[in-house]
Parts: C-alpha cells; sequence; structure tokens
C-alpha cells in the first residue's frame, strides 16, 4: 500500500462519525507543482495527489484529485479553459459533490477564473488556488493555500457565492479579482476588496456578490475556440499590430487605450471599418485602476464608441478578452454577442 493510501485508510477510520463532505480537487500545474530542473528553472511537475497527500485535512473532508493538466499557467491556452470548464460542470453534477477546487498558476489564474465564471450557474463553490513560490521552496505557501480552499470549498456560506479564489488567507470574488503583484505572496487585488478572509478553520465573508449567470456552453467547442486579440496603444502607435492579428484571423478585438482609454487617430480611423463588419470590440484602459470612459475626440475613446465599441468599465484587457471569447464562442451571431458583452458589462461594472 502507498504511502498516500495508507493515509487516507487512515483518515477514512477517523471520518466515521462526522458527516464527510466530497470536494474534488482538479489539478492543472503551476508553481505549486512545480519544481526545480537539472537547469535551476522551475516546471510543473509535482502531481495533485502528491500535493494532496503533503496537506493536513480535516477529518470532515473527503477529497477526490484529478489530474487535467500539468503546465505552467502561461502555457495553459483559452481551449484549456473550455476544457476546465466542461469537466467542473460535470463533476458539480454529481449529487455527492459538495465544491470543486482547482490548483493553477496565478499567471493567468483570473483568466480561468473569469472564464469558469461566465458559465457557473451552481449554487456549489468552484475555488481556484496555488502559490507564489514553487513546491520545493523552503518557504512555499502552496499546501497551506490549498488546505484554505478546501476549508472554505466545504462551508456552507460559500454557496452560491460563484467562483473565488483563495490566497494568502483572503476570499477573492471572481470576475473582478486580478494579479496585482509578480511575487509577493499577497498576488491578488479587486476593486471591491477580498470578499472574505479564512483563519484556521474559520473564515469570513464580509459581502456577498451579485452574480450574473451570462452564457450556456452548450455550443462552446474546446477545439474551435475563436481567436481575440488585445492591442496595446502608446504614443506613436501605429496600426502594424491591429493590421496583422486581423490578418491572422481575429474575430474580435480588445483595445487597450491610454488613459481612460483613448487609442489614438491612426487606430480609430483603422477600427471603423471593423466595428461597421460586426465584429465585437471592447475597449479598456491600460492605467492599473479607474474605468474606461468616453470622453475625448480627434483619437480618443469617445469616437470609437460612437462608431460601436464597446466600455470594459472596470475590467483589464486580459479579462475582457476572455470576455469576448467566451460570448463568441456561445453566440449564435454578432448581434447576439454584442448583447451578451454589453449586458455582462453593464450588470458588473457598478463600481
Amino acid at each position: 500500500m502507498s504511502v498516500i493510501a495508507k493515509r487516507l485508510a487512515k483518515r477514512s477510520k477517523k471520518q466515521r462519525g462526522f458527516r464527510v463532505k466530497t470536494v474534488v480537487v482538479l489539478a492543472t500545474g503551476g508553481t505549486i507543482a512545480s519544481v526545480q530542473n537539472a537547469e535551476g528553472d522551475a516546471i510543473a511537475a509535482v502531481s495533485g495527489a502528491d500535493l494532496l497527500g503533503a496537506a493536513v485535512l480535516p477529518v470532515d473532508i473527503q477529497v477526490r484529485v484529478e489530474q487535467l493538466f500539468q503546465l505552467n499557467s502561461f502555457n495553459l491556452t483559452p481551449s484549456d479553459m473550455a476544457r476546465t470548464l466542461l469537466r467542473v460542470q460535470q463533476v458539480l453534477s454529481d449529487p455527492e459533490v459538495c465544491a470543486c477546487v482547482i490548483t493553477h498558476g496565478t499567471d493567468t489564474m483570473e483568466e480561468t477564473g473569469f472564464f469558469l465564471s461566465l458559465f457557473h450557474d451552481s449554487i456549489k463553490p468552484v475555488i481556484l488556488t496555488g502559490s507564489q513560490r514553487s513546491s520545493g521552496d523552503s518557504a512555499s505557501d502552496g499546501i497551506g493555500n490549498l488546505q484554505n480552499a478546501l476549508i472554505v470549498a466545504v462551508d456552507e456560506r460559500t454557496r452560491g457565492l460563484g467562483v473565488l479564489i483563495v490566497f494568502d488567507g483572503e476570499i477573492w470574488s471572481v470576475p473582478e479579482t486580478r494579479k496585482s503583484s509578480t511575487l509577493s505572496s499577497a498576488a491578488f487585488d479587486s476593486p471591491h476588496g477580498a470578499l472574505g478572509g479564512v483563519l484556521g478553520r474559520q473564515i469570513a465573508i464580509h459581502w456577498r456578490p451579485i452574480r450574473h449567470s451570462l452564457l450556456s456552453a452548450e455550443k462552446l467547442r474546446a477545439d474551435s475556440i475563436p481567436r481575440v486579440d488585445i492591442v496595446s496603444c502608446y504614443p506613436g502607435a501605429d496600426t502594424t499590430a491591429l493590421d496583422a492579428v486581423v490578418k491572422a484571423g481575429a474575430s474580435g478585438l480588445v483595445i487597450e487605450g491610454m488613459g481612460a482609454g483613448n487609442p489614438g487617430r491612426d487606430m480609430v480611423r483603422a477600427l471603423a471599418p471593423l466595428l461597421a463588419a460586426g465584429m465585437p470590440i471592447v475597449l479598456t484602459s491600460r492605467v492599473a485602476t479607474g474605468r474606461a470612459a468616453a470622453i475625448y475626440g480627434d483619437g480618443g475613446g469617445a469616437e470609437l464608441v460612437r462608431s460601436g465599441a464597446v466600455l470594459g468599465g472596470l475590467y483589464r484587457a486580459p479579462q475582457l478578452r476572455i470576455l469576448v471569447i467566451a460570448a463568441l464562442g456561445s453566440c449564435d451571431s454578432p448581434e447576439s454577442t454584442h448583447t451578451a458583452v454589453t449586458r455582462f458589462l453593464a450588470h458588473t461594472n457598478t463600481a
């Protein structure tokens, strides 16, 4: 019998007399699963089962582990996110399962979480977690984050909260949350602040998000996800990058404008015919905080919005790209895609 099997057998004996709650952990790799290779580079290599084997869990939690991927999250694609969504939906359809936890790299955790949140309509929570320090680091934060995620997953107060990120003792609501620090253990932030916190086996919920179920995964195909690109604007930028992504087959665009969302004259002129042809284009800002706004003409955001672009509000380019991908992949027409995007942004950009 393996070491992990022996530990699970001991836990099974301890669980007698308790109301055991079942959580499925989907392991995808990331820093939490990373160790150094011969060159000293961190790569995802530790299995989800081994991560769980190192965790100390309450006796009333039973965990089933599946290895979905073994990738650092900068190598994940929107197709991988769609596959994750479909597996999450299958897992949560099991009446014995109370929640799903996903171990994931922090580089793109906000994007996978955002993608899941656009389709998630179950009362059962989905929780993403990971680490900022690799599994082999003596100060690794991964196992502590995983233990906290499982504690949050089985708490009755998290039912109906949707998709969450649990990290560094805090609970964050998706889709607003985004990575805010490259290396700090306090890796995430949100315009609305943390949803709650974890201390030991106790959790606190400070506020409850208003959830808006937006899209159906019925038409979503993981092997045919539409291409959506981000085009950044900066002083002196021409349309070279824009022309390239359109030629490459972009079905939608996110424009990361200057200031409150101002692309510049050349970009506005080049985007006008794409908008007229029905391409979904969302305008946001390269500034860290604040919402995009249609204020300026002569190459400013107001011109682009008049031509049909949608303001991205408080969301930033990586999040909005996922929104447009999900809408294009699940809607029947340019009109329904535009409606889905604008409805989501109208409902969620309220602060």
